[in-house]
């Protein structure tokens, strides 16, 4: 969600966004293992991404995308 936040610095959403695509990848690869259900990983990422959501208080409707509070202005 702070990937969809303005208020978090351009440097910060790259770093976020480049540690989550490498953990996905890691877990996909090693879900190719056997005895391992690859449907549960991705079950459980897709859960993770709606409770995510649902957590940071994304109204769709409402076009409300963020929680987080303002940050005060400098006086």
């Amino acid at each position: 969600m702070l990937l969809r936040d303005d208020r978090v610095p351009a440097e910060a959403r790259k770093f976020i966004s480049m540690n989550a695509a490498i953990f996905v990848a890691l877990d996909l690869v090693i879900g190719l293992a056997p005895g391992i259900d690859n449907a549960a990983h991705i079950g459980g990422f897709a859960s993770g991404v709606l409770l995510g959501l649902v957590f940071a208080g994304v109204r769709v409707r409402s076009g409300r995308t963020s929680s987080i509070p303002e940050r005060p202005e400098n006086s």
